[in-house]
């Protein structure tokens, strides 16, 4: 239900019978006052209107902030109250409490705490400056000593009072590496050389590594690559075993870097004896292969033996001589 208003705005329908605010404002009455004799009722009626609605608006956003009737019965007492506390009414409705997410209303506070909705004062702040100041003058006693020297005056402390290190006991800023210095040495370290076979786990090479397959390579594009193999041809190292370079020892003698090896097994050697028709005794890679036909003078009996050598009879065999080994993808750095 809405409020009662008992003040109107006066003359304001649009033909009302008011001057223009133009010759209101020229008017002399404006400074003046009518005269007691001659008032014009157009001029009289632009002053009503204007205060009067200004009265009404006031009473107006007294009745809505309030709920209250706002009446015409010369109540000046009552009416003030009405606004105060429409307006205040209308702060707490619309100006929020501050807090740590918005603006607002804060309060001021003397009282030492830990509410964040309070604001300390002046007064409070040189309280707890004062504190610490007297708290701080109290924990060191003039009695202790830094270096031997008491704490009663100013003391003043050189290189040698607290250990530190002299000019020729450290490097110079033309001595220090640079960090730009320290990551280039530190990369250059940890790099593989160009052209140094690397096992890979896997099928492809990563970028900047070419598989160690046989291909050649342009020299003039990797220069480096070339200074390992200066034919231009990467060595074919699919199936195959590296073996360190001889290099005088006599283990591998004759053996040139980058050179092929067949493989090859260990001369072995053996013998076994027979007799007559006694049979052979065979053990290791000799087997019995039992007794053949042979005429030796006027007899013709059998007494010969036929021995077999095997070595898969003592040993894991293949088509060619190999240690144990798992695979792997030889590649190169290409520069």
């Amino acid at each position: 239900m809405s409020q009662k208003n008992d003040f109107k705005a006066f003359s304001i329908s649009n033909n009302a019978n008011v001057v223009s605010q133009e010759k209101y404002e020229g008017n002399q009455s404006l400074q003046v006052g009518f005269p007691p004799d001659n008032i014009s009722t157009h001029v009289l009626n632009k002053v009503l209107r204007q205060s009067s609605t200004i009265a009404s608006v006031i009473a107006n956003f007294i009745a809505t902030q309030s709920g209250d009737d706002i009446l015409d019965d010369g109540d000046i007492a009552k009416l003030t109250a009405k606004l105060n506390q429409a307006l205040k009414q209308k702060v707490t409705a619309e100006i929020p409490n501050a807090s740590l997410t918005q603006k607002g209303v804060v309060q001021l506070t003397n009282e030492i705490g830990n509410n964040d909705t309070l604001a300390v004062t002046q007064k409070l702040v040189q309280e707890i400056i004062n504190s610490l100041r007297g708290n701080i003058d109290g924990k060191v006693s003039n009695s202790r000593k830094i270096n031997g020297k008491t704490l009663t005056e100013d003391i003043n402390l050189n290189a040698s009072d607290v250990g530190a290190y002299t000019r020729t006991e450290v490097y110079t800023r033309s001595e220090v590496y640079t960090r730009a210095e320290v990551d280039k040495l530190i990369k250059t370290a940890s790099e593989i050389p160009v052209g140094a076979p690397i096992p890979w786990p896997l099928a492809h090479p990563p970028i900047g590594y070419f598989t160690c397959n046989g291909s050649t390579f342009n020299k003039l594009q990797y220069p480096k690559l070339a200074e390992a193999y200066p034919d231009g041809r990467l060595p074919d190292l699919r199936g195959e075993f590296i073996r360190g370079w001889d290099d005088g020892r006599g283990v591998d003698a004759g053996r040139a870097l980058l050179t092929n090896q067949n493989d090859a097994l260990q001369d072995l050697k053996g013998s076994f004896k027979g007799d007559g028709e006694v049979a052979v005794t065979t053990e290791g890679v000799f087997a019995n292969g039992g007794a053949v036909s042979g005429k030796y003078g006027a007899q013709n009996d059998n007494v010969g033996y036929k021995t077999i050598f095997d070595a898969a009879r003592v040993a894991r065999t293949s088509h060619e001589t190999r240690p144990r080994n798992i695979a792997f993808n030889y590649i190169v750095k290409a520069e």
